[in-house]
């Protein structure tokens, strides 16, 4: 949702890749012109009422176990997220994650 309200704001193609270990194996070819952005949430307690939020919301949802791997992956993203040059951006509410993504443009 927020990828396609930041294409509609500033009409141009925004890629987007949740995995920093992709895209460090990429490498600087890839992503050296591109703006990176890396959207933290206000909090972890935040990111695991999230991910709760929207596992609840699924059919078939993940694991108590299941759920903390995810955290702790997200924990390990975030660490190696220095190796890349992204601009950090909390996301607190969508209208405001959008506007700091588009003036940082």
């Amino acid at each position: 949702m927020l990828r396609a309200e930041v294409e509609r704001v500033t009409k141009s193609r925004v890629w987007a890749d949740k995995s920093v270990t992709s895209l460090l194996h990429l490498g600087p070819v890839f992503w050296k012109d591109a703006s990176l952005f890396y959207l933290l949430p206000p909090s972890i307690e935040v990111l695991w009422e999230r991910l709760i939020l929207r596992e609840t919301q699924l059919e078939r949802s993940l694991s108590l176990r299941d759920m903390e791997n995810r955290v702790s992956e997200e924990i390990d993203e975030l660490k190696k997220s220095i190796e890349l040059p992204y601009s950090y951006v909390i996301n607190q509410k969508l209208e405001d994650t959008v506007d700091r993504i588009v003036a940082k443009l």
